[in-house]
Order: structure tokens, then sequence, then C-alpha cells
């Protein structure tokens, strides 16, 4: 009888706890431009040159051996590291025009950003499960629809 009593316990437990985790993630549709957390958020937050990226593939987001000037408001260089920095696997975000920043998960981000590649730069539409891991929000997809080049 105590046996069955704790049985039924745990599995109610289970139950509550997985229906507590699919409420937290939000479905939602964002659009916003594709660019990597690395080195063009620190472009845009600091708003000055920067000598960055060292495109290593580690994922950890160490700039410090990439000799890469990037004066502020040179997009197309801004561009170009970011897709450096996609085929090594560095993490992508979606920014919003507020500045709201999405850290790109899921199928997106799979096999090195083998879907976020192509539209580095661009403006995007990504439905998604919104979820917030580590202090930042992420958007776990797999598809997008291209907004505008």
């Amino acid at each position: 009888m105590r046996m069955q009593q704790m049985v039924n316990g745990v599995t109610t437990a289970t139950f509550v706890l997985a229906l507590a985790a699919s409420a937290w993630a939000k479905p939602a549709t964002v659009t916003g431009q594709v660019m990597d957390e690395g080195c063009s958020m620190s472009m845009l937050n600091h708003g000055a040159s920067a000598d960055h990226a060292d495109h290593n593939g580690s994922g950890g987001g160490d700039h410090a051996d990439h000799q890469m000037p990037m004066p502020m408001g040179n997009m197309a260089q801004m561009t170009e590291c970011a897709k450096m920095c996609a085929k090594n696997g560095e993490p992508m975000a979606l920014i919003t025009d507020d500045g709201k920043v999405y850290r790109i998960t899921g199928g997106l981000a799979a096999n090195k950003n083998a879907k976020l590649i192509p539209h580095v730069g661009h403006t995007v539409k990504i439905t998604g499960e919104i979820t917030e891991k580590d202090g930042k929000t992420e958007i776990a997809a797999n598809e997008l629809a291209m907004v505008k080049k």
C-alpha cells in the first residue's frame, strides 16, 4: 500500500512538472536581423571600432586574436564578420528593431548554423518557442521566413 502511494505521488509530481515546463516556453513570431552574438553585439552595444573575433570555432565568443577592425556603421564588414562567426558555430542572434536580442537555437542553429548563414544580415521572421536560459532570451525554431535582404 505504501509503495503504491509513493508511486502515485511521484507520477503526479512528474505530470505537474511536465505541465509547468511547457507553460514556460511561449510560442511567438519575432522579426529581426540575423547577426552573431559576439562581434556584432559588442559593436552595437559599444558603438566604437573594435578588434575582435578569433573565429576559431570555440563557441566561447573569445574574440581577442582576430584583427578585423569594424568601424560602427559599416554594415557590410559587420555582416562578413558575423558570417565567419556563424560558420564557426558561434551563437547567432535575432535582433529586433527595438533592440531585443533572441539567441537562435534549435534546428536553425544546428550544423554550425548551416540554415542561418545565408540569412546573416537579413531581416527574417522566426516562429518558435521563447524561453529564458542563463539570463538570455532564446528562440528555438527549425525554419525562418525572409522579410528583406
